[in-house]
């Protein structure tokens, strides 16, 4: 921690040197604080960027990050439990009104501010990028959290209510906990809610990566909310590459990537594996499949952790391979008590796909990988018991809840 009388509590960059470039990639910055104007970390007319990184318990007579007239962005980062007597975060065109700055994949969350003035502002710019961030939990009395001007938004959760001065439109799948102020038109992807408990969010924690995130836990609407162009990846890193994702800084899932074939009545079957680097144990599992098949009555579905050799068969031969229809796309879950059993609530009546929603598993538990860490290789093989059908393993996709683990600084400082 570092406290300063002046400008820049722990980083002050200089606008003498045309144009300062400052970088701030894989740091944690906290308790420093600027007891005079403004800024924890200050640049004028500066190229900012920051990148994977934590920005907590600092605090400013004005503002925590003050990037007057400079261009850039905020990237894969943290920012929380900050103490603003002024904004939190203030990007200000000045005199140099055609700069841009953009705020992606990023998690603002638990700031206070008592004073008459927002926590999150970014006006006077030509262009901003504004995609799949979190903002949640934090508190100014003024009346909005978050002001934005020259904005293109997309993917985000935004927590608390959004005011907007000038030229801000939505590229869709935003969702919104509170009506907007200013001129803003929402998009037919973009949701606005009463309640962000529908969000479940969990408390901030390590998740993985220097930063904190929100996960989002089971039924929460931001999960699978975006239905196209899923291609970047999270605040973790985790790819987002999948037909559906979610939104926000977190994506929940660890997703295959590639089709496999289902070889037709071979009991060898296919493997596909899902290689996962988040070293935090499991408390619960669930797991997504989709699978297009003729005749999924035939097929069975083992999944393992390939280095700690923990393996469970989720299902085999639906309704002992009475279960004659096409597909299956389903949640496989031990959460839901009331959820009816994979092997036993298969209908060849019902609508394409024969099974959806979520299910229990039968012959197996996914409680048998609780506790044990997430990294590693997962494996989920499927068998085909009999010829005469055919099918594919379209994707498969691993949704944990893990165990909380807080950051242990080196210096010592203990949290509060």
């Amino acid at each position: 921690g570092h406290f300063s009388n002046t400008f820049g509590g722990a980083i002050q960059g200089f606008s003498g040197i045309n144009p300062f470039q400052l970088s701030i990639n894989s740091s944690v910055i906290s308790r420093n604080g600027s007891y005079s104007q403004s800024g924890v970390i200050r640049c004028t007319s500066c190229v900012v960027t920051i990148s994977d990184s934590l920005i907590e318990y600092n605090f400013a007579k004005s503002n925590i990050i003050d990037f007057t007239g400079s261009s850039g962005g905020i990237y894969n980062s943290t920012i929380n439990n900050n103490y603003p007597e002024n904004n939190l975060l203030n990007i200000n065109g000045g005199n140099i009104p055609q700069i841009s700055f953009d705020v992606i994949n990023s998690t603002f969350s638990e700031n206070i501010n008592e004073t008459n003035s927002v926590m999150f502002q970014i006006y006077s710019i030509e262009s901003s990028l504004i995609q799949g961030n979190t903002f949640i939990n934090n508190h100014s009395q003024y009346f909005g959290n978050i002001l934005l001007d020259n904005a293109v938004i997309a993917d985000n959760i935004f927590g608390e209510k959004m005011a907007v001065v000038g030229n801000v439109n939505s590229a869709g799948f935003n969702i919104f906990s509170d009506i907007l102020i200013g001129p803003f038109t929402i998009a037919e992807t973009d949701l606005v809610i009463n309640d962000t408990a529908v969000l479940n969010i969990s408390e901030l924690q390590n998740n993985g990566g220097i930063g904190k995130t929100h996960a989002l836990g089971i039924g929460s609407l931001a999960r699978n909310f975006k239905t196209a162009n899923c291609d970047f990846s999270d605040q973790k890193g985790v790819s987002r590459n999948n037909p559906r994702c979610d939104v926000g800084a977190f994506q929940s899932g660890f997703c295959s990537v590639e089709t496999s074939i289902i070889p037709d009545g071979d009991l060898n079957g296919v493997s596909n594996t899902i290689v996962v680097d988040n070293s935090l144990d499991l408390l619960n599992l669930e797991l997504y499949v989709d699978i297009n098949h003729t005749n999924i009555g035939q097929l069975e579905l083992e999944l393992s952790h390939v280095e700690n050799g923990t393996s469970t068969t989720l299902v085999n031969q639906p309704s002992s391979g009475a279960c004659s229809g096409d597909d299956m796309k389903l949640i496989i879950s031990e959460l839901d008590a009331d959820a009816p059993a994979l092997e036993t609530d298969c209908q060849s009546y019902k609508a394409f796909p024969q099974l959806s929603s979520k299910f229990k598993p039968v012959d197996g538990s996914l409680n048998a990988f609780n506790g044990n860490t997430l990294a590693g290789t997962w494996e989920l093989k499927v068998i085909d018991h009999s010829a005469g059908s055919s099918g594919s393993l379209n994707q498969w996709c691993l949704y944990p809840e893990l165990e909380f683990i807080d950051l242990i600084f080196q210096e010592g400082f203990e949290l509060p």
